[in-house]
């Protein structure tokens, strides 16, 4: 009983859950104390929403209902879609740079969970086609994304080194380090696999990050294959605690909103170029 209530009080001691116990302790207050005027209910209506709304975004019924639309577009792969591939596009989810690395020295980089992901699950697809198919050739695994500083690495470089640890070997790997945003990712890897002749092939990233990302390569004229290397809408149901607000709710409902702003931009723009928008 103490630890269902410890998970059940806690979180709202911490962002988000703080902001919306404060956020409601100053509409009560403006409610009772706030003198008759014309602002008054606009006022305590716009807070109202504010709050809702920052509630409905942290909490997990809220985040799901964001994401899971976006994560649910596609089905996942066969064996028959591993035949007819002959690469993996995996696109960079970002990295963090100047950390004391273990056994790599000062000032090293390393991938974000998101990309750490993405990178994994190509490992594992590779390793399925040559245990399924061993009579075909291999796949190429091409990391598409570069700088977003000048005194950053670029990611491609990265995510090879940890292919490489992962027992991929470095000619089955192929770096594309100039892409900035999504867009860019799909401009610079379908050149790339049409010189090589890698088609058709697989799309992997973010399951939220995947329906816009394929909708650039279609649209740039490259058909793939989608696939997904990390979720984060859950269909195992509700519980109590699905109600409690949480920062990473928060966090993904974002993201979740992004993805739909993005494939809103790029239905209305005539010209679609990401170059002011990030990378994921």
């Amino acid at each position: 009983m103490f630890i269902k209530l410890y998970k059940l009080v806690v979180p709202f001691l911490f962002p988000p859950g703080c902001a919306i116990v404060l956020g409601l302790a100053l509409w009560l207050l403006i409610v009772r104390c706030c003198k008759k005027s014309r602002c008054k209910k606009l006022i305590i209506w716009l807070m109202l929403c504010q709050l809702v709304g920052l509630y409905f975004l942290s909490s997990e019924i809220g985040k799901n209902a964001i994401c899971r639309p976006l994560e649910k577009r596609f089905a996942g792969l066969s064996p028959a879609d591993l035949a007819r591939v002959k690469a993996i596009v995996v696109l960079g989810g970002g990295i963090i740079t100047h950390i004391p690395g273990n056994l790599a020295g000062p000032n090293s980089s390393m991938l974000t969970a998101t990309a750490m992901c993405r990178v994994v699950e190509a490992a594992r697809l590779f390793r399925e086609q040559r245990k399924l198919m061993p009579t075909r050739p291999p796949l190429y695994i091409v990391l598409s994304s570069g700088r977003l500083r000048d005194t950053a690495p670029a990611e491609a470089e990265v995510a090879r080194d940890l292919l490489l640890g992962l027992g991929i070997p470095d000619e089955y790997i192929i770096t594309e380090a100039n892409s900035r945003t999504t867009y860019e990712n799909a401009r610079y890897s379908i050149a790339i696999c049409r010189e090589r002749q890698l088609e058709p092939v697989i799309l992997l990233t973010s399951a939220l990050h995947l329906p816009r990302a394929a909708a650039v390569f279609n649209r740039l004229g490259l058909t793939v294959i989608p696939c997904a290397s990390d979720y984060v809408a859950g269909g195992c149901g509700y519980r109590l605690q699905s109600f409690v607000p949480k920062a990473s709710h928060l966090f993904h409902s974002s993201r979740g909103l992004w993805e739909y702003v993005g494939m809103a931009y790029y239905r209305l723009a005539a010209n679609p170029s990401m170059e002011k928008l990030p990378v994921d």
